[in-house]
């Protein structure tokens, strides 16, 4: 993947190869230790840059393309953060993440990670016993639940829907309708692989604010980038979107919002991995998606899980601390 996207993979110390296509993807110094950095969308360096003050560098074109800043002279960057990084503590850059949705998490040590507030909010951990006594371990990497307290029960067989895409009835997914509100990676590769197992998946993404994948940058096909509309050509993307359907909804339209619900309505599946909160404030908490589709099965994996003093955290891959919540 990294090979057609030309960036070709090697050892390099605290940074993603490449910054994986668009910078930030680092650890970086700070006055207590470091903090990890990954931002994959504009949106997002431009809140990191508007919380350090708009430093006059950062109005620098060379300072606004994402993808050469990642790609080419990423060490560049890193050093027009230090001096603002050398001044702050990783709890306070951590909060500053928090207000602002900066994907920004602590590196922390192995014990700070078991006192950490959010994983016992989460409850994540539980006792084993040992030879010697207990000892401490992960718990399961999510939470079931019923709305309305209701007995938690299988799924009814797929129901019979009008205009759903044939599929092969061989496979065990067969019938089933999937829609993913998924962004970049963790959401969007689980939906693609329900593709796998016969259940058709309706991508759904916002026309002004595509999936960050599709930015990651055109194949090279014998040394050169191929022709067409970039945003259709990411191999990134499409490892983890084959065999997709796709639509574009704004959901702060009421149109776009009443399309939402209609699908809803005829889905049996909606997994999303927005930040905690993103579905209720468009009108579909729980409780009203239940109201469209009382067997509508909702798979929520935002990096932190939906509750807890850490839960507005946003974050990437190496940044998440998350448990999946159902």
């Amino acid at each position: 993947m990294l090979f057609r996207s030309g960036l070709h993979w090697h050892r390099s110390g605290p940074r993603c190869n490449g910054s994986s296509g668009a910078y930030p993807y680092t650890l970086l110094p700070c006055a207590d230790g470091l903090v990890c950095l990954i931002c994959r969308a504009r949106d997002e360096w431009g809140r990191l840059v508007a919380a350090m003050g708009d430093p006059p560098w950062s109005a620098e074109p060379r300072y606004r393309d994402l993808r050469a800043m990642g790609t080419q002279y990423p060490a560049e960057v890193d050093a027009k953060l230090a001096p603002w990084l050398a001044t702050r503590s990783r709890d306070s850059l951590l909060a500053l993440g928090l207000e602002h949705s900066i994907p920004m998490a602590p590196v922390r040590t192995l014990a700070e990670v078991l006192r950490t507030p959010q994983f016992d909010a989460r409850r994540a951990w539980e006792a084993l016993p040992t030879d010697a006594g207990t000892a401490r371990a992960p718990a399961l990497p999510f939470v079931v639940h019923a709305t309305g307290g209701a007995p938690l029960r299988a799924p009814e067989a797929p129901h019979a829907a009008p205009a759903r895409r044939a599929t092969d009835p061989s496979r065990p997914l067969a019938g089933l309708r999937v829609l993913d509100l998924g962004w970049v990676w963790s959401a969007p590769l689980l939906a693609g692989l329900l593709t796998e197992f016969g259940a058709e998946v309706i991508k759904v993404e916002h026309g002004g604010r595509l999936d960050a994948m599709r930015m990651r940058g055109r194949p090279l096909r014998d040394g050169a980038p191929m022709p067409g509309p970039s945003i259709e050509l990411s191999p990134s993307f499409h490892q983890a979107n084959h065999g997709k359907l796709g639509a574009t909804l704004d959901l702060k339209h009421p149109e776009g919002l009443a399309l939402l619900r209609r699908l809803v309505a005829d889905a049996d599946v909606l997994v999303e991995n927005m930040s905690p909160g993103a579905l209720a404030r468009a009108g579909l908490d729980d409780d009203a998606l239940a109201a469209v589709n009382p067997r509508l099965v909702v798979l929520s994996m935002s990096a932190a899980g939906q509750h807890g003093p850490g839960a507005a955290m946003r974050a990437y891959a190496p940044g998440q601390i998350g448990r999946a919540h159902v």
